[in-house]
C-alpha cells in the first residue's frame, strides 16, 4: 500500500495525529474528512495498532465502511447490532447471531484485525469474552470421545440436533458418526468413532455428504450468544418464577385482568422455550435471569492493544439517545401490558455508561465538520485539507481532461478498479489518448509527479489531498454506482391480516404488543395480531 501511504507521510497533521497515538496521548480529533477518505487515514494511523474498532452511527454507513475498509485490510468484519426492541420476532436473529459469532472468534484467536461495528451496538449486555474462550470445544483424532457429555455440550452451547446436518448450527449422531456444522466454519465436519476413539475427522459438502479433506481436527465455536447449562437454566427460571409471581401481585392489586391473562401466557411462552430448545431461541432478553457474566462488546477489547476510532461521535451520540428512549417507552408499554417481565427491561447500557467506557479507551474521534458533542475533551485537535472528486458519469472525455490537467500541475494519480480485467482495460483505454499511464496489480509503489497508475481496489469514491497533491478516482466516479432497485410493497387497509401470505419482509405493520414496525418474521406473532397501515 506503498502508493496510498507515501502522500499521507507528506501531511503534517497525519504525522503529528500519529505520534500522539505512539505516545498514548489520546482522545484526540480530526478534522475536515470526508467518507471514503475517512478509511484510507484510519488505515494510515493504524498501522502499528493490532486491534482497530471503526465505530460509526448506522448500519448503513458501517457496512459501506466495511466494503471501503477491504480495499486496505481483506480481514476486516462487521460486527452488527441486534434489535433489543424485536427480539423475539426478528428471522434475521440467527444470521446476525453468526455474523457476531464470527466476530467474536476472530477477537479470540486472531492477535490482530479491524472491526466495524454501530455504537449502538456496545448498548446490548452480551455474555463476556471468558464465557465464549471456556466454551469452545477442540476435538483431534486419537481423542477419547464421550457422545453423551458431547451432545449434552452441543445442546447447550446453542446446536440443534438433526437426522441429517444441513446448515450452521446443527449436529447430528448416527451410531459411530457425528457430524457437525461450526457456525463459524464454511463447511461442517464428521468425526468417525472407533469405539469412543475419534478415528478420523473431515470436512464434507452439506449438500452432496461427501468428504471435502480430512483435516484430523474440528473447531467447535459456540452456536449461540446465549449458552445455557442444566443448572444454569434451572436457576434461571426460578429467578424468572418469582419475578413472576410478584408483578402478578401487582397485576392484581391493580385488577389489571387483561395483563395478567397476557403475562401468564408469556411465562408459558418461556417454560415451553426452555424445555423444548434448552434456552437457545429468545433468550437474549433474559439475559439477567441466568446470571451470566454480562459485558459491552466494547469490553471485549484491552485498551493496550485497540485504538477505537470513531466516526461522526455526535451523530453516534443521537443514535445511542433515539435507541434509548425508544427502548425505554417500549419496555414500559409492555411492562404495563404484562408482555415482558421487569429484569427483561434491563439489557441495555445507556448512553452515558457507553460514553463513560469509551472514555477509558484510546480513542480517534474523525468529523467532517470540527464539532464535538458537548463536554466531550480531547488532548489534541488536527485538520485535514481533503477534497471529494468529481462524478464523470461515463463521460470518458471529461475524465482524460482532468488526468491531462493534473498531469501538467505535477499530481500524482491512482485510478481503482474492482476488476483486474477491467483495470488492464481502463490503463491501456487512457494511453490511447496520449496519457502514458501504468497497471500494477497491487498499488505498492510510491508515485512521483505526474504519474497516473491504474490498480486493482474498490471504494465508493475517490478523494484528493490538493496540497500533496495526490488524486484518487474510483470506478463509481467514472462510471456510476450501481442502484439497487427497491421493491415496492403492497398497502393494506388497515384491517386484521387473515395469512401470512399477505404480508411481504419489510411491510410496516402495526402489532397490538410491539407498535409500529417493519414485518420480519412470524416467531412468537399471532395472524390475527398484525394490522397493516396505508
Amino acid at each position: 500500500m506503498e502508493t496510498l501511504l507515501a502522500p499521507l507521510r507528506e501531511i503534517n497533521s497525519y504525522r503529528e495525529a500519529l505520534e500522539c497515538i505512539g505516545r498514548n496521548r489520546l482522545p484526540i480529533h480530526i478534522s475536515g474528512c470526508i467518507d471514503t477518505q475517512k478509511c484510507h487515514f484510519i488505515y494510515g494511523l493504524s498501522q502499528n495498532t493490532a486491534w482497530k474498532v471503526i465505530i460509526t452511527q448506522n448500519e448503513i454507513r458501517a457496512r459501506e465502511i466495511a466494503e471501503d475498509y477491504h480495499m486496505f485490510d481483506r480481514n476486516v468484519l462487521y460486527y452488527p447490532s441486534k434489535d433489543v426492541i424485536f427480539y423475539s420476532a426478528d428471522i434475521h436473529g440467527s444470521a446476525i447471531s453468526a455474523e457476531r459469532l464470527k466476530v467474536v472468534k476472530s477477537i479470540i484467536k486472531e492477535k490482530s484485525g479491524t472491526i466495524v461495528t454501530t455504537m449502538d451496538a456496545g448498548m446490548e449486555l452480551v455474555a463476556s469474552l471468558n464465557t465464549f474462550e471456556n466454551a469452545i470445544r477442540v476435538i483431534k483424532e486419537q481423542d477419547i470421545v464421550d457422545i453423551d457429555e458431547l451432545a449434552g455440550h452441543l445442546v447447550s452451547t446453542g446446536y440443534e440436533r438433526q437426522y441429517q446436518v444441513e446448515a450452521p448450527g446443527q449436529f447430528s449422531i448416527r451410531g459411530g458418526i457425528i457430524d457437525i456444522f461450526p457456525v463459524t466454519e464454511e463447511c461442517p465436519f464428521r468425526i468417525e468413532l472407533w469405539d469412543n476413539e475419534a478415528d478420523t475427522i473431515r470436512s464434507f459438502d452439506a449438500e452432496s455428504q461427501r468428504s471435502v479433506e480430512r483435516t484430523g481436527v474440528v473447531e467447535i465455536f459456540p452456536a449461540s450468544e446465549v449458552m445455557l447449562s442444566d443448572e444454569e437454566i434451572k436457576a434461571g427460571m426460578e429467578n424468572i418464577e418469582k419475578d413472576y409471581i410478584d408483578t402478578l401481585g401487582i397485576f392484581r392489586k391493580k385488577n389489571n385482568h387483561t395483563a395478567i391473562n397476557r403475562l401468564k401466557d408469556r411465562i408459558n411462552e418461556i417454560r415451553e422455550t426452555l424445555g423444548l430448545y434448552h434456552g437457545r431461541i429468545g433468550m437474549e432478553s433474559f439475559i439477567k435471569y441466568f446470571g451470566i457474566q454480562a459485558e459491552s462488546f466494547f469490553d471485549y477489547f484491552d485498551r493496550k492493544n485497540t485504538v477505537f476510532f470513531i466516526d461522526e461521535p455526535a451523530r453516534c451520540n443521537e443514535k445511542m439517545e433515539t435507541v434509548e428512549t425508544e427502548f425505554r417507552d417500549s419496555m414500559e408499554n409492555r411492562l404495563e401490558k404484562g408482555d415482558i417481565l421487569p429484569g427483561q427491561a434491563a439489557i441495555l447500557y445507556p448512553a452515558s455508561s457507553v460514553n463513560a467506557l469509551l472514555a477509558g479507551k484510546k480513542c480517534v474521534y474523525i468529523t467532517t465538520l470540527g464539532q464535538l458533542p458537548k463536554g466531550m475533551a480531547v488532548k489534541d485537535q488536527f485538520n485535514v485539507m481533503v477534497q471529494a472528486t468529481g462524478s464523470y458519469n461515463k463521460h470518458f472525455e471529461l475524465l482524460v481532461e482532468d488526468l491531462k490537467k493534473w498531469r501538467k500541475d505535477g499530481c500524482r494519480v491512482l485510478l481503482l478498479s474492482a476488476s483486474r480485467i477491467r483495470a488492464e482495460r481502463l490503463s491501456r483505454d487512457i494511453n490511447e489518448y496520449g496519457i502514458p499511464a501504468f497497471y500494477r496489480e497491487k498499488p505498492d509503489t510510491a508515485l512521483g509527479q505526474g504519474q497516473v497508475m491504474v490498480s486493482y481496489g474498490q471504494l465508493h469514491r475517490g478523494f484528493a489531498y490538493t496540497q500533496q497533491k495526490f488524486v484518487v478516482i474510483t470506478e463509481g466516479d467514472i462510471f456510476g454506482i450501481k442502484q439497487n432497485k427497491r421493491r415496492k410493497h403492497k398497502n393494506y387497509d388497515g384491517r386484521a391480516i387473515q395469512s401470512f401470505n399477505e404480508l411481504n419482509i419489510g411491510d410496516y405493520v402495526v402489532h397490538e404488543n410491539h407498535g409500529l414496525g417493519i414485518y420480519r418474521g412470524i416467531e412468537k406473532l399471532r395472524v390475527e395480531d398484525r394490522k397493516s397501515v396505508v
